[in-house]
């Protein structure tokens, strides 16, 4: 049987195609697995320098977040008048006067009231002890045998001596450096003021910014800013103006009855009526009980009067008024927020707390929103 020759040579050149085609797909699958480890360890090492140069960037941001809450807080309290002017005048004419009005109506008033803060803190702490080694509340205590017979209870359970030596010190070291001007603060309060005016100019470009770099809706970024910014304003209006307020009244009181130190209690008030559930009553209670141990009783029934119904309903008059139900935070919540806050943040804490808190109930609210969505989604497709 004769072979064609044509025949031959086509099925050996298709058997040597087919036996170098298996070494090319070989190659082409050990090429394409090499490149995408390639890719994965390119990624890797991509989000590695990321993370650390957002390290980077939040370790030189952290100096500065005094003065961005500040700076932030200041914005949020000003809206109202940079609403007004925004469309009168350019953008920065209108943070400059805005920033010329906040240091006219809180910065110089602020700065005299801490030069006196600072000196009656000294006379303040000064007044205490001289009442402890004098044993002053001993001997008024010999006037009111009932209540000598509490305090003698009392002085067997605790050293009582030590302890309000110990309360002196330590609210007059800490209210009185509190307020204190030292380079630190000034730098603080210059540099909260140069944030403030670039807030107040482009608020608008900023806060565009910050939203193209949030993974949420456009609906969800708004609510989010919207709880934050109410809990701001809470914050400033709700709880440092009404707490302002109520140490205010409180020191009045406390000159008129010709009690030591007025504007350094009246201080130490305020700072305790910020906080929610805490309040002024922790001072002009044992004023009054002081008062009415040195035989004052007309003076420590005035406190107890002015107290209960002047300085106490300032907080349940006003807070509603300026905040109302806007917020939607539990009091309990609302202490917390600023309590840890304070703690962890210090003074801008007080800010920092309750927007933080906000934030973190916004986020919850889209998780929640989404979840619902797609359960609701999954129930159709069923």
């Amino acid at each position: 049987m004769t072979t064609i020759p044509a025949l031959d040579a086509r099925s050996s050149e298709a058997a040597t195609a087919g036996q170098e085609a298996i070494p090319e797909e070989k190659s082409s699958s050990v090429s394409s697995g090499s490149r995408g480890r390639h890719i994965w360890l390119n990624s890797g090492l991509l989000a590695l320098l990321t993370a650390f140069m957002v390290y980077l960037c939040w370790q030189m941001i952290v100096p500065f977040i005094p003065a961005l809450t500040w700076a932030l807080a200041l914005v949020i309290a000003a809206q109202p008048l940079r609403s007004k002017l925004i469309g009168r005048m350019r953008p920065t004419m209108v943070s400059l006067l805005t920033i010329a009005v906040i240091l006219f109506a809180v910065g110089i008033p602020a700065l005299l009231l801490s030069q006196q803060i600072i000196q009656e803190s000294v006379r303040g702490q000064y007044v205490l002890r001289e009442m402890i080694r004098q044993d002053f509340l001993s001997k008024s205590l010999l006037k009111y045998p009932w209540l000598s017979a509490l305090w003698n209870w009392t002085a067997l359970q605790v050293d009582l001596s030590e302890a309000v030596h110990q309360v002196a010190t330590t609210v007059g070291g800490t209210v009185g450096p509190l307020f204190a001007g030292s380079f630190r603060a000034v730098s603080e309060l210059l540099t909260s003021i140069f944030i403030l005016f670039f807030f107040l100019r482009d608020q608008e470009t900023i806060l565009r910014s910050v939203s193209r770099l949030l993974p949420l809706k456009p609906i969800e970024i708004d609510q989010i800013f919207t709880s934050i910014s109410l809990a701001i304003y809470a914050a400033v209006y709700g709880r440092l103006f009404i707490g302002f307020l109520q140490g205010f009244l409180g020191g009045l009181v406390f000159w008129f009855v010709g009690l030591p130190a007025p504007v350094f209690w009246g201080s130490l008030m305020a700072m305790l009526s910020i906080l929610p559930v805490v309040g002024a009553f922790i001072v002009w209670a044992p004023a009054a009980v002081f008062l009415l141990m040195t035989g004052a009783w007309g003076q420590a029934l005035g406190v107890v009067l002015w107290g209960v119904l002047v300085i106490h309903p300032v907080d349940n008059i006003l807070y509603p008024i300026l905040v109302g139900e806007r917020l939607g935070l539990h009091a309990l919540v609302l202490f917390v927020a600023f309590l840890g806050g304070l703690i962890i943040f210090g003074p801008p804490g007080l800010i920092l707390g309750p927007a933080i808190i906000a934030g973190a109930l916004g986020l919850i609210a889209v998780w929640q929103s989404d979840l619902t969505h797609l359960d609701s989604e999954g129930a159709s497709g069923q």
